[in-house]
């Protein structure tokens, strides 16, 4: 199966992803399934969210450097990251993967 469940978080919804994570856990006796893809869109999600789920997190090019400037609804950061969610879509698809988003 060629499909990716693609989830992106920053620090501000840290808390939630936690959750989703110890909910999958009960449903899955090892690992996480190797098609789900976390995109962090802040450096501190991208190092917790490692720390949780090994290679299964990326750190995209346009991610921005502070905690705090990825979760401002409507900001400059907020509005490029929500920007550049169907470009790395794209890429995805284009390297031949269906994507759950």
């Amino acid at each position: 199966n060629n499909t990716i469940l693609i989830m992106q978080a920053n620090s501000a919804f840290l808390d939630f992803v936690h959750n989703w994570l110890l909910s999958l856990h009960k449903f899955m006796e090892d690992a996480i399934p190797p098609n789900i893809l976390f995109i962090a869109q802040d450096r501190h999600a991208f190092d917790c969210l490692e720390a949780a789920v090994p290679g299964h997190v990326i750190l995209p090019p346009f991610a921005v450097t502070e905690k705090s400037a990825a979760a401002d609804f409507d900001s400059s950061y907020f509005n490029n990251l929500v920007g550049q969610r169907p470009v790395l879509v794209k890429n995805i698809l284009q390297r031949g993967f269906n994507v759950i988003h």
